[in-house]
């Protein structure tokens, strides 16, 4: 059946355990992340039972959508319906959905990261941009 995932399926047996591993690694209820280069949103909700699990994901800033309900069976295997989309496109989201890329932490001691390089918020650019104009240095570094 088209959107069905199991052991005798049309999914390979090691694409459908690492599809369930990355799943499983996703908390309950909304987090921020990236696929594609993008940010989502998404949001997962699991049965007290164990035996459903339910996504959704937007897009942030776009309008692509995931959805799908994963339905673990009794037996062997679990049973994945996607909502309008394909087994495909659901797979490949919840595999490639990361975290979101680090962003560097601002050490107010003179601007300067641990990897050394140097980064100023506002309040700093604007001191370091008024003392240049003073002492008549270009305001760009």
């Amino acid at each position: 059946m088209p959107g069905t995932m199991n052991a005798v399926g049309n999914t390979p047996r090691s694409t459908q355990a690492t599809f369930e591993d990355a799943l499983a690694k996703l908390p309950d209820g909304y987090v921020d992340r990236h696929f594609g280069n993008r940010p989502w949103g998404v949001t997962v909700k699991r049965s007290e039972d164990g035996k459903r699990t339910w996504l959704y994901g937007e897009e942030l800033g776009g309008t692509d959508i995931v959805s799908f309900n994963l339905y673990r069976l009794a037996g062997p295997g679990s049973i994945l319906k996607p909502c309008e989309m394909s087994s495909t496109k659901v797979i490949e989201f919840v595999l490639g959905f990361v975290p979101n890329p680090a962003k560097p932490r601002l050490d107010h001691n003179g601007g300067k990261m641990s990897n050394g390089s140097i980064l100023h918020c506002s309040k700093c650019m604007a001191a370091l941009r008024s003392e240049r104009w003073r002492s008549g240095q270009p305001l760009v570094s």
